[in-house]
């Protein structure tokens, strides 16, 4: 069973995993331990994947995928005005960082993470909305209602 930067826990936005691998390792390590009292080796693994991958892991990371995806296609001077809006967008009223540090982190939960994005969205200029708007060259408009509905 791939853990790590195999099991997909490289951040789109960060390019780190090591932080994830590290949380994750002990719940990982108690889930395998527990799953061979009760069930076969499938069993484990997927318990393990469970708690690798829960419902809302996959959410935040179809979320995180469709902004990776607009952002690859975005030029410089877009890109720039995206993040811009991105980190004053995160801000919270009594924190130095807000909203942008816990996604960059992954610890937001999808509400969050939603709440972010739409937050971005208001923040920047029309140009970045009509881009944000568009998706990137791939982007699935459908996977990302299903991450936000959970669906």
């Amino acid at each position: 069973m791939p853990f790590g930067a195999a099991a997909g826990f490289v951040h789109p936005a960060t390019g780190y995993s090591l932080l994830q691998s590290i949380r994750l390792a002990p719940a990982v390590a108690d889930a395998i331990v527990d799953g061979w009292s009760v069930t076969d080796g499938l069993g484990v693994v997927r318990a393990a994947w469970n708690i690798i991958w829960p419902e809302e892991a996959r959410r935040n990371r179809a979320l995180y995928a469709y902004g990776q995806e607009l952002l690859i296609g975005l030029p410089l001077h877009a890109m720039q005005r995206f993040y811009d809006a991105f980190f004053a967008a995160g801000e919270q009223p009594g924190s130095e960082t807000g909203l942008w540090r816990g996604y960059m982190a992954d610890s937001l939960p999808t509400t969050d993470v939603a709440r972010l994005m739409a937050r971005v969205f208001l923040a920047a200029d029309n140009p970045t909305r009509l881009r944000l708007a568009r998706g990137g060259t791939h982007s699935n408009h459908r996977a990302l209602l299903g991450a936000l509905l959970g669906v």
